[in-house]
């Protein structure tokens, strides 16, 4: 089967750019044909796809202009570039993950006239919002529900600048007004159930599975006794509000005692953080793996409606009980088998369930929540019914 994996980022910069570089190489593992469609970046996979790449582009950083406000929300070069893989590549099926503000529905249509199958994953909520992680103002936010994309214009709607909003606001009409994604896309694959009732309620209009995240690490066949663990507890991730940082840094210092591992990187200071935090920055992941094993706990303390933890699958091979935050979007673990959800923000909460960790006798038996095979299984059949 000749599959175009479509993504703006080509390296690992986040989880659904890990996904979707995985994806990639498991499929041509099974010999399965695949193209590449993307952004241009210094830090991509060498392909030869990456000349058919669309100009860097950074909306953050790019000054702003009329022009680049046009291509934030229909980029031409794109369209033409995608066109020209399309007539190189003929591909059956077209998988798109994050396309917004770099690709932009501009490869939609063109993608639909290709005749290839189009399926796209939802690693976040652009879909149904235009702030694609329902996070703003340190909490969750759902103010733009329902096609009222003008309220993100209202404080604690986003934390961009009012010129910013008004242009995402206007992204966001012109993709529902215009039907980009329902005219044009087969199935959306939701990582999460949570994420597909979301869809539902946000009346998207479009059909939607659920096939959870994979993860390629082995079950750890004896894993280490809950009793003969090392005493820290482990958080493993990109360090943003959104992710409860705050949430780990007051329970630290509720429990000095305590020691505290933190691995990731991102734009969230550590202030006020307690000596008994050690920050290790970015590890790879043989390196997380090894912290994983020898954790008493591995702590999620998200703030905001989580996709798909990635690394609560990878703490389920090794057999490390999971503390997370009870956000409501994930479903991957199981309170008193795997883990304890603790209160969303409590820091208090959070210290509590620390301090009960001494109390477990054994740890559980390594499990898979979704394997490679049977992921790709699933996800091929996917790609040959997902037609209109």
């Amino acid at each position: 089967m000749k599959i175009l994996q479509v993504n703006k980022f080509w390296y690992p910069k986040g989880g659904a750019d890990i996904y979707c570089l995985q994806l990639t190489r498991e499929l041509q593992t099974r010999g399965h044909e695949v193209a590449r469609f993307g952004m241009q970046h210094p830090d991509n996979e060498p392909s030869r796809w990456n000349d058919y790449f669309v100009s860097e582009s950074n909306y953050h950083q790019d000054r702003p202009t009329l022009s680049a406000a046009k291509r934030f929300i229909y980029n031409k070069e794109a369209a033409e570039k995608f066109q020209a893989v399309i007539d190189r590549f003929q591909p059956d099926v077209i998988h798109l993950h994050n396309i917004y503000h770099q690709l932009t529905t501009a490869i939609l249509p063109i993608a639909r006239a290709s005749g290839a199958k189009v399926v796209m994953t939802a690693h976040d909520y652009k879909l149904i919002a235009p702030n694609y992680s329902l996070f703003a103002a340190g909490r969750i936010t759902e103010a733009t529900k329902i096609h009222q994309y003008y309220r993100l214009l209202f404080p604690g709607a986003s934390d961009e600048s009012l010129a910013r909003r008004v242009l995402l606001a206007t992204e966001a009409y012109y993709t529902w007004l215009f039907k980009r994604y329902q005219k044009n896309i087969d199935l959306v694959i939701a990582p999460s159930y949570f994420m597909q009732k979301q869809i539902h309620e946000y009346r998207a209009n479009l059909p939607t599975v659920v096939l959870h995240n994979f993860t390629e690490s082995e079950l750890e066949l004896n894993p280490v006794p809950q009793h003969e663990r090392d005493d820290f507890v482990l958080y493993v991730g990109r360090l943003s509000a959104e992710k409860g940082l705050d949430t780990l840094i007051e329970s630290a210092h509720l429990l000095p005692e305590q020691k505290y591992i933190v691995i990731g990187e991102g734009p969230a200071a550590a202030q006020d953080a307690p000596e008994n935090i050690q920050w290790l920055g970015y590890q790879s992941r043989t390196v997380v793996r090894d912290y994983m094993k020898r954790a008493k706990a591995l702590i999620v303390p998200s703030k905001w409606y989580e996709v798909n933890s990635l690394v609560i699958p990878e703490a389920h091979t090794v057999g490390t009980w999971v503390i997370a935050a009870n956000t409501g979007s994930i479903d991957v673990l199981t309170d008193g088998v795997d883990g304890w959800w603790f209160e969303m923000g409590n820091s208090a909460d959070l210290a509590k369930k620390i301090t009960e960790l001494d109390t477990l006798k054994q740890s559980y038996t390594p499990y898979a929540n979704s394997t490679v095979e049977s992921h790709i299984a699933q996800l091929l059949q996917y790609y040959t019914a997902s037609a209109r």
